[in-house]
Formats: structure tokens, C-alpha cells, sequence
């Protein structure tokens, strides 16, 4: 009976018990958006932080690879100048030896020159009164054991009174003992 006369209230009582229920869940999920807002922050200080970390560390990588490459050359360059630089010279040496050595008197040389493509050919022009000291030249170049090939290129009497040659010498750089 008591029941049947509150019946109003029921429903009052079952909107309060709904009503602090939101009211405590909305409380509850506020208190959850700060605590992850303030992870958030966090977090995003960590990320910067490693940000900065990470391209700290991508820059070392960089200059350590620019170190590795200038180590490189460096080895590179002094490997050239212990192995092959002095090669070169070997070359002119054996060369420029053997040609004075094996020059007549009779024959001028003009000109010595290297050849671009090859370092151990050289082109050799110079003036004769006659063939036989630029053939004697020739032969007494091929006597050698560091002259692969002398080969006259061209013979030509210009000006009627002097012969004018062109020689085409090959040497062998590894053989520059014995008759220099």
C-alpha cells in the first residue's frame, strides 16, 4: 500500500542513482583525459629528445663515412706514390739512358717525345746526312734487352741535303738492367 502511494518517487530515486552514476563516470574519464594529456606530453618530450638523439647520431654516421672515404683516397694516394709514380720515371730513365747511349755521332735526335696513350713508346725524330747511322740507331737500340721494337715510322729528305726520320721506340721497363 505504501509502495502504491510513492510510486512517484521510484522513479525519482532510480534518476538519482543514474544521474551520480554519469555524473561520477564523467568525473572518473576527466581525471583519465589529464592523466593521459600529461603522458602524452611526456611522451612527446621523449620523442624530441630521441628526435635530437637520432640525428645526432645520423650526423656521426655521416662524417664517419666522409672520414672513411678520405681514408680511402689518402691510402689510395700513397699507394700511387709507393708502386707507380716512381714507375714513370723508371721508364724515362731507361729510356732517355738508352737513347744517348745508343746515339752515332753522325745523327741528331730533334725530338723525344712520350707517347699519351702508351708510357713506354716514344716517338723519336732527328736528322741524318745519310741512312746508314739511322739504320746503325735503329739496330744498335734493338741490341738492348729493355727495347722491345724501334721502327722507323717515316724517312724524308726535305731540303734535299739532310735525311729527316721519325722512330717509333717500345721499351720494356721491367728489363732495365744490363746494357744500360
Amino acid at each position: 500500500v505504501r509502495i502504491k502511494r510513492n510510486v512517484y518517487v521510484m522513479p525519482l530515486v532510480a534518476t538519482g542513482v543514474i544521474a551520480l552514476g554519469l555524473l561520477g563516470h564523467n568525473q572518473y574519464m576527466k581525471l583519465q583525459e589529464r592523466r593521459f594529456q600529461s603522458d602524452i606530453k611526456k611522451y612527446a618530450k621523449d620523442l624530441e629528445k630521441n628526435k635530437s638523439t637520432i640525428q645526432k647520431y645520423e650526423a656521426l654516421v655521416k662524417k664517419s663515412a666522409r672520414l672513411k672515404s678520405d681514408i680511402r683516397t689518402v691510402k689510395d694516394r700513397i699507394n700511387y706514390v709507393n708502386q707507380k709514380a716512381d714507375r714513370k720515371l723508371e721508364i724515362l730513365i731507361t729510356c732517355f739512358q738508352g737513347l744517348a747511349g745508343a746515339v752515332p755521332e753522325a745523327l741528331v735526335l730533334d725530338t723525344v717525345a712520350q707517347d699519351e696513350d702508351k708510357d713506354n713508346r716514344f716517338l723519336v725524330s732527328g736528322r741524318s746526312w745519310d741512312l746508314n747511322p739511322v739504320g746503325f740507331f735503329a739496330t744498335s737500340l734493338q741490341d738492348h734487352d729493355w727495347c722491345r721494337s724501334a721502327v722507323l715510322k717515316s724517312l724524308d729528305s726535305g731540303d734535299g741535303r739532310r735525311l729527316k726520320f721519325e722512330m717509333l721506340v717500345e721499351i720494356d721497363p721491367e728489363k732495365r738492367e744490363g746494357n744500360l
